[in-house]
């Protein structure tokens, strides 16, 4: 006769089928039960019928534990797996001269440098002003150090009245998901400049950009990634610069330094990448601009050093 309290029918239930489960998985693998699994067993065949003395005269169900002492669990196997070498103290004993006071005095004036750009940026065209904050932003090693120049940049490019943008597909595309991506409400009605047919989600007519703006084209196609639900326009947006910008790469030099950015951008879109190896990408583009009005030194040189100093720091 059992002397525990009796247990509601649902958690012996529970434990009933939590062992028929275990179990069954046991024999799926063909693997013997372990000493656990049997004394469960055991105490599930435990279970016993008593007389209920209670006035609806329903059979009451008590689950009753063995009390045995007698149990020893296995000990744990080992793997007999061997010592890292990589240690705590072989790894802090690793060195890096970008660790040296001469690189982190650097980068602070080259930082202040980037900043001094901010300061300036307010009298410059809205495109440079895009440009800056898109080059910072994939540069993700450092736009961290920039967060409220960054943020009064933005807010400076949201109060820019679409009548004042240049009407350009590529600063539309890069206004609309540079403002998407920190949150800035934007319309996809800002692209409805391209003609009517883009208010039906038509964008055939844009046919002609395929040759004569593939930067264009390329920057709506990042943009159509920032997409709301139910966003048409942005839907057949993806679809279109998809299909043209392969037409792009099949005909044209594979390494050329476009070529390679619309391969890189199909292959995954900005904003699926990990932005650490995103960067070291970029570095390897940004580095072979040709002009001096794509690619500031300044910026390239405090983007570099600090990738490196991250990069080479023990952890």
């Amino acid at each position: 006769m059992c002397h525990h309290q009796p247990l509601p029918m649902n958690e012996i239930k529970f434990h009933i089928n939590r062992f028929h489960s275990a179990t069954n998985m046991m024999s799926h693998y063909h693997q013997p039960l372990s000493q656990p699994f049997k004394d469960q067993q055991r105490s599930i065949h435990l279970i016993t019928q008593c007389n209920s003395t209670s006035t609806n005269r329903h059979e009451n169900y008590h689950l009753c534990t063995s009390t045995s002492n007698d149990y020893n669990p296995e000990a744990r196997r080992s793997a007999n797996y061997q010592p890292s070498l990589w240690d705590y103290d072989f790894i802090q004993s690793l060195k890096s001269q970008y660790t040296e006071e001469q690189y982190t005095e650097r980068a602070e004036k080259l930082k202040e440098g980037v900043r001094h750009m901010f300061k300036e940026s307010h009298e410059w065209p809205l495109l440079s002003l895009l440009k800056l904050v898109d080059v910072i932003q994939r540069l993700t090693n450092i736009d961290h150090h920039f967060f409220d120049e960054i943020k009064v940049a933005l807010d400076t490019i949201v109060s820019t009245e679409d009548m004042d943008i240049c009407g350009d597909l590529y600063t539309i595309a890069l206004r609309f998901r540079l403002l998407r991506q920190h949150g800035y409400e934007v319309s996809q009605d800002v692209f409805l400049s391209f003609g009517d047919k883009l208010k039906r989600g038509d964008l055939k007519h844009v046919e002609k950009l395929e040759t004569e703006d593939v930067t264009g084209m390329l920057s709506l196609y990042e943009a159509s990634f920032f997409a709301s639900e139910g966003e048409d326009i942005l839907d057949e947006a993806q679809q279109l610069t998809v299909r043209h910008l392969n037409k792009f790469i099949s005909t044209t030099n594979p390494h050329s330094m476009i070529s390679k950015q619309v391969r890189h951008a199909l292959e995954l879109p900005l904003q699926w990448r990990a932005p650490r190896y995103e960067t070291s990408w970029f570095l390897s583009i940004y580095a072979h601009t040709s002009t001096a009005e794509e690619m500031d030194p300044l910026l390239f040189e405090f983007a570099k050093l600090d990738f490196n100093m991250v990069s080479k720091a023990p952890t």
